[in-house]
Formats: C-alpha cells, sequence, structure tokens
C-alpha cells in the first residue's frame, strides 16, 4: 500500500494504513477469548480437586461471559454457530459430570446407613444370644447333674451357632457393603480400576447391588477415556491446522503429523474396546433371554430380566457416546477441511 509514498516519519498515509491493518486483524478474533477459557478449565479442576459447588458457579459464570464474547464477535456465521454447539456440549457434560458426583454422594450417605443399620441389627443378635444363654444357665442350675451336663452342652453348641451365624453375616454382607461404600467414595475423586466381585448367576441384593456399582465405575471410566481421547484429538487436529502451511519438510510439521496418526490410533482403540463391550453386553443378552424360556415355568424369572435391564441400558450408554463422537468428529474434520482451505 506504501510501496511508492513518502511514509512521513511514520505519520499521514502510513499510520492510516496501519490503523486499518490493525482494525482488520481485530475483526477477525475474539478479544480475551483465550484468557476465559483458561480460566474456565482452571474452575473445572478446582471443582475436580476441591469438590465444592462455588466452583461449578463459577464455571458457569465463566460459560456466560464466553457466549456474551462470542454473540457480538464479527466471526461468520458458521464459526460461531460452531463454537457455540461446542459451548453448550461442554457445559452439558460439565452439568452431567456434577450431577453424578451428586448421586454417588448420595449413595454413599445410604450405604453409610445401611451399613450401620446391619451392624445394629447384628448386636442386638449377639444380646438376645447372650440373655438366652444366660437363661438356659439358670434352668440347668435347678435340674439333675444328668440334666445339666446335657443344657451345658446344649448352650455351648448354641453359643457356637451363634458366633459362626454373626460371622457367616458379616463375612456375606458387612464386608461386602464396606467395599461398596469404598468404591463409591472412589469413584466421588478419581477413577477406580478395581471391581468388586459379581456372580452373573447370583440372586441376592448384595450381588445386585454390586453389580450396578461395577456398571457405574464402567461407565464413568469410559467417559473419562473419551474425553481424554477427544481432548487430544482436538489439540492434535488444531496443532496441525497450524502446521500445515509450512512446508512439507518441516520437522514441526512432521511431528504433528505423527501426533496426529497416534491420536487416531487411539481413538479408533478406545472405539474397538467399546464394540467389544457392545458384543459382550449383547451375548449376556441372548444368554438370559434364553434362560427366561426355562424360569418361566418355576416362576424364577427376575434375576435374568434384571440382568437384561441392566445390560440393554449399559449397551444404550455405549451406543449413545460412539454416535456423539462419530458426529463430533465429523464436525470437527469438516471443520479443519474448511481451514485449510
Amino acid at each position: 500500500a506504501l510501496a511508492h509514498a513518502d511514509i512521513s516519519g511514520g505519520k499521514g498515509p502510513f499510520r492510516q494504513t496501519a490503523h486499518r491493518i490493525e482494525e482488520i486483524l481485530i475483526n477477525h478474533q475474539i478479544p480475551d477469548l483465550a484468557t476465559n477459557i483458561l480460566q474456565l478449565r482452571r474452575r473445572e479442576k478446582d471443582y475436580l480437586l476441591r469438590d465444592d459447588k462455588r466452583y461449578v458457579d463459577m464455571a458457569l459464570q465463566e460459560l456466560a461471559r464466553i457466549h456474551a464474547l462470542v454473540d457480538p464477535a464479527t466471526i461468520s456465521a458458521e464459526q460461531k454457530r460452531h463454537f457455540l454447539t461446542l459451548l453448550n456440549n461442554y457445559q452439558r457434560d460439565f452439568m452431567a459430570l456434577v450431577e453424578q458426583n451428586d448421586l454417588i454422594k448420595k449413595m454413599t450417605v445410604e450405604m453409610n446407613q445401611a451399613v450401620a443399620e446391619i451392624s445394629a441389627l447384628v448386636e442386638r443378635n449377639v444380646t438376645a444370644a447372650n440373655e438366652l444363654m444366660q437363661q438356659s444357665v439358670t434352668g440347668i442350675q435347678r435340674s439333675t447333674d444328668q440334666k445339666e451336663r446335657i443344657m451345658l452342652w446344649s448352650v455351648a453348641i448354641a453359643i457356637l451357632l451363634g458366633i459362626l451365624f454373626a460371622v457367616s453375616i458379616t463375612l456375606r454382607i458387612v464386608r461386602p457393603l464396606r467395599s461398596m461404600a469404598g468404591m463409591l467414595d472412589q469413584l466421588a475423586y478419581e477413577e477406580p480400576s478395581e471391581r468388586l466381585a459379581y456372580f452373573p448367576e447370583g440372586r441376592d441384593e448384595v450381588n445386585l447391588m454390586a453389580g450396578s456399582v461395577n456398571t457405574m465405575a464402567d461407565n464413568k471410566a469410559r467417559l473419562i477415556n473419551w474425553w481424554k481421547s477427544s481432548m487430544r484429538e482436538a489439540a492434535a487436529c488444531e496443532n496441525l491446522a497450524v502446521q500445515l502451511k509450512s512446508p512439507p519438510d518441516d520437522p514441526l510439521r512432521q511431528e504433528a503429523e505423527t501426533e496426529f496418526r497416534e491420536a487416531l490410533a487411539a481413538r479408533h482403540a478406545l472405539v474397538y474396546r467399546h464394540y467389544q463391550k457392545i458384543h459382550e453386553l449383547n451375548g449376556t443378552v441372548i444368554k438370559h433371554a434364553q434362560s427366561l424360556r426355562d424360569e418361566v415355568h418355576v416362576g424364577q424369572t427376575q434375576t435374568s430380566i434384571n440382568t437384561i435391564s441392566y445390560s440393554a441400558r449399559s449397551l444404550q450408554s455405549i451406543l449413545e457416546m460412539l454416535v456423539f463422537q462419530e458426529c463430533a468428529q465429523e464436525q470437527s474434520a469438516t471443520d479443519q477441511i474448511e481451514v485449510l482451505r
């Protein structure tokens, strides 16, 4: 613009042209967007680390501020709509995580209450057994020596059976419930790697609760793995879009391409694991559906019905995650093509 003009020491036409260039650059970006997004991620991490609802409100306020920055921005309508869609998806997933943490806390409290009630029941049974033993001893003392020896043996056997019964209750009920409470605590703050003992053919309520807790842990693990894979792929796409402007032999571009391929490979591996889980759950549904034909004649269909219901819900959850991931990846690929053009 000023190739053959007198710049006049940085004044006159030179300054006017510089101002026009600066105005064009400002109109093609959203001011303070990166700062607000970093602040939003900081609020999210504060909530996950400190478990304080104040940071949820702060994160929502940051989202509102970002919306306020995007609405009046001069970017294209397509870019604005795509960005707002990403913001809405982020807010939805974040609120779902908050709701899940609240549900885990509630279930933890209920499990602790159940453990306390069962412990009190065991104590009352032991107290009742001790009272019964005292009454038996009093009766034995009024009887003959032979009856006294017989009653003493009877009391000893009754005490032994009571102890075995109490130990059996502790091992079969209290310990699994405490394990469930511990896993629920882990679910509230971290991703547990272990699972509770679950027997598909079991018919007791404790076993069904263990299956539900394991399902919850699997769903959270799948959500976290999907989130990590999506973040890694998004970062790789963004880096590749920037480095494609460089020459093909540029080391940074080659590194970006390698990183993008690794992100795609990780995503394919995650999808493959999801398909394996779908195949496993589908096999469970088929197996228990076949069992219903045999159980319906003896009135024992509830266990198979519950197992089919849990498996169907898990299938639905995985399929929804896969559909959402594929839609997001397709939209991301379209955006990257538009950027490259």
